[in-house]
């Protein structure tokens, strides 16, 4: 994809199938963007699903791995409107780390490794582990504004931020994480 794609129908949807999808351009839809084949990143896009009028909500899903064209080069924006979800089903950044990540919305499904050579944040009511999950970054902060919870038992997570976390939410409270690991200077706001 290396033309910006804008579907405004109130119903839009966008389902993409492939051995290798290239996003390399902003993507918005009223309601879910589908992604189900290995996902390279270039160009720093923001894919953004709006919801529609009649309160349908908006999904970006990744079925399978997210990666950057070239190690750093490139960032990745997510953006879901009220009660819409972004979910990752697998790692983000394993083979080719994003620059930078950042994600706006309700809820974020993660599980597996999510690295960046430079920051990540999570605007985001709800992070939802639905398995183990390790949130990286090479020497750059990682900022939590969301409540951290499983969506069921039996997951870790891991977050590894050498110059600093940020924790604005909560973990645990509504369904507590089995084993959590924190590597790096903590900064706590709840």
């Amino acid at each position: 994809i290396s033309n910006a794609i804008n579907l405004t129908g109130s119903n839009s949807q966008l389902y993409v199938e492939g051995a290798s999808i290239n996003i390399g351009a902003n993507i918005t839809t009223n309601l879910s963007q589908q992604f189900n084949g290995p996902v390279i990143i270039s160009n720093s896009p923001t894919l953004t699903s709006n919801g529609n009028a009649f309160g349908d909500p908006g999904f970006i899903v990744f079925g399978s791995t997210v990666d950057a064209a070239n190690s750093g080069s490139s960032s990745l924006n997510l953006s879901t409107r009220y009660p819409g979800a972004v979910s990752f089903s697998a790692s983000v950044g394993a083979n080719q780390p994003l620059s930078t990540l950042t994600v706006i919305g309700h809820t974020l499904y993660t599980s597996g490794l999510i690295r960046t050579i430079y920051s990540q944040e999570y605007g985001v009511a709800n992070i939802r582990l639905a398995g183990d999950t390790t949130m990286s970054t090479q020497g750059y902060t990682i900022t939590i504004y969301s409540d951290i919870n499983e969506t069921d038992e039996g997951h870790s997570l891991i977050l590894d931020a050498s110059s600093g976390l940020y924790l604005y939410g909560e973990i645990g409270r509504e369904n507590p994480i089995t084993n959590l690991e924190v590597r790096s200077n903590v900064d706590i706001y709840s």
